[in-house]
């Protein structure tokens, strides 16, 4: 149960960095306590791939093949 609550709250932290209120990732949480650990880790992790993936679009990295092209510089 160490393990379940832990993930619990973790799910609940990155609620809250996702810009949810306190109270609205707490009624999450409560939605989702009775699913098994391994349904909270899957959870877990589509929730952390959506807060990852608005990150990656800020920052688009130049792939290898536009540098050695010339299309962009090592410097952008």
């Amino acid at each position: 149960m160490k393990s379940k609550k832990f993930i619990l709250n973790q799910i609940k932290e990155i609620m809250l960095d996702k810009g949810h209120s306190e109270a609205d990732a707490d009624k999450y949480v409560d939605e989702v306590k009775e699913n098994t650990v391994y349904e909270l880790l899957v959870l877990k992790k589509e929730i952390k791939e959506v807060v990852e993936e608005e990150g990656e679009e800020q920052q688009e990295q130049p792939s290898l093949f536009d540098r050695l092209r010339g299309v962009r510089r090592y410097e952008e």
